[in-house]
């Protein structure tokens, strides 16, 4: 739950910021806060409120302000933002761009936040500057922490692997080193890899990562999306804001501190001849033995609905072989056999396709006419997301048009 001491206070002009998990805010008329509260001052980012101090002007500013945690700006792009948290009531299981994604295997996706500070040209979830949503979310982290958790403990599987994999940026969200930890002491748990652009990874989000390690006994992983290394190349390809250089600087730094790979998406048409330069930047960063070698992993680029699709899919066939002239033109190993994955078990479906549930509308999506909400049964509760939806609270009638690992989608 969101508490006082995760907001910070700035008065400019006339008005009251109430910021947030640092890139969200929501701005107050100081005299409506006044009326309020009475006379208040704001001194070193915190707000002090002469007729309530102490914690009792914490507790009643919050009962004030968690009116408004579902009309916060992202600082990002400008776009109005929701703050989920278990007062909201929305499930965490049930949809594929946040909360906790799990297909019956060793490893759960977890997704705290939307929207990205690159734009890249494939981008499969249609995230960043040039995206076509209206609104982001923001998890809390400990209701992010606690709902993983349970499932986990459903699940009873040792070995686990958590992907902090995002539709957007994971290093964007102002506790992800504390939600590492969390999910680090949850027993079930072996690793947590960060799936990321490398443009934030800073010095001290690299350190404070690398603390967790031995604190834990248990593997950090950085997975970086580097599609291109030339810098105007990679301006097409991952939008103006990318900084090749800086990414490289960033790595030069992670490599003797993190497992770290290389995840560039393979644009036939676009970027072939940056996989050769992409492998000797590997090559470079793997001076130092003591860690794991760095390992590229080229990804096929796939045509995705909702995502951006700048060219035509290559065919499966076309790929690998494209990977094998380059293996052999690198010397350096990018295809191996993949071994079998571990199948654990899932959360049981609530509901299945074609089939029509009574949903309770909890908010607005991230495209005009989605809805959030929540399908209950005795078995237990998912979000689902509701398309050509108009009500904004209620319970709606809506067919199922996708229940598949319990990633609900309904249309009324």
């Amino acid at each position: 739950m969101l508490k006082f001491s995760d907001l910070s206070f700035i008065e400019k002009d006339g008005k009251v910021i109430v910021k947030l998990y640092r890139y969200f805010s929501k701005e107050f008329e100081k005299g409506m806060l006044i009326e309020e509260f009475g006379d208040l001052q704001i001194v070193d980012d915190r707000i002090e409120l002469s007729k309530f101090p102490g914690e009792r002007g914490e507790k009643r500013f919050m009962r004030f302000f968690r009116k408004y945690k579902r009309d916060l700006t992202y600082a990002l792009n400008g776009n109005r933002a929701i703050f989920v948290d278990e007062d909201m009531e929305l499930p965490l299981v049930g949809l594929n761009f946040m909360g906790v994604v799990d297909k019956g295997s060793e490893m759960l996706e977890v997704k705290p936040i939307t929207n990205c500070n690159a734009d890249c040209v494939f981008c499969s979830v249609d995230e960043g500057p040039s995206s076509r949503k209206k609104i982001d979310f923001v998890v809390d982290v400990d209701y992010l922490a606690d709902e993983v958790s349970k499932l986990l403990h459903f699940k009873a599987s040792d070995g686990m692997s958590m992907w902090i994999n995002p539709h957007g940026e994971p290093t964007l969200y102002a506790r992800l080193v504390e939600l590492v930890d969390k999910l680090l002491r949850i027993s079930y748990v072996k690793d947590v890899t960060i799936i990321s652009n490398g443009l934030l990874m800073t010095k001290d989000t690299v350190d404070r990562l690398a603390e967790l390690i031995p604190k834990h006994g248990k593997r950090v992983k950085l997975s970086v999306s580097v599609s291109a290394v030339s810098e105007e190349l990679s301006k097409k390809v991952m939008g103006k804001a990318y900084n090749a250089k800086l990414v490289q600087k960033n790595l030069e730094y992670v490599v003797d501190r993190l497992d770290l790979s290389i995840t560039p998406v393979f644009l036939s048409w676009m970027n072939a001849e940056e996989m050769v330069k992409i492998i000797e930047l590997a090559q470079r960063l793997n001076r130092n033995k003591d860690r794991e070698e760095i390992r590229v992993a080229i990804q096929k680029f796939c045509h995705n609905k909702k995502g951006r699709n700048p060219g035509k899919e290559q065919s499966w066939e076309s790929f690998f072989k494209d990977l094998k002239a380059l293996e052999i033109k690198t010397n350096y190993k990018l295809t191996e056999e993949l071994g079998k994955i571990k199948e654990t078990p899932e959360l049981p479906a609530l509901c299945s396709k074609k089939e029509q549930i009574r949903v309770r509308v909890i908010c607005e999506g991230r495209y005009p006419k989605d809805r959030l909400g929540v399908f209950e049964t005795p078995q237990g509760r998912r979000a689902v997301t509701l398309l050509g939806c108009n009500p904004l609270k209620g319970i709606v009638k809506a067919n199922v048009i996708q229940s598949k690992h319990n990633l609900i989608v309904a249309k009324c």
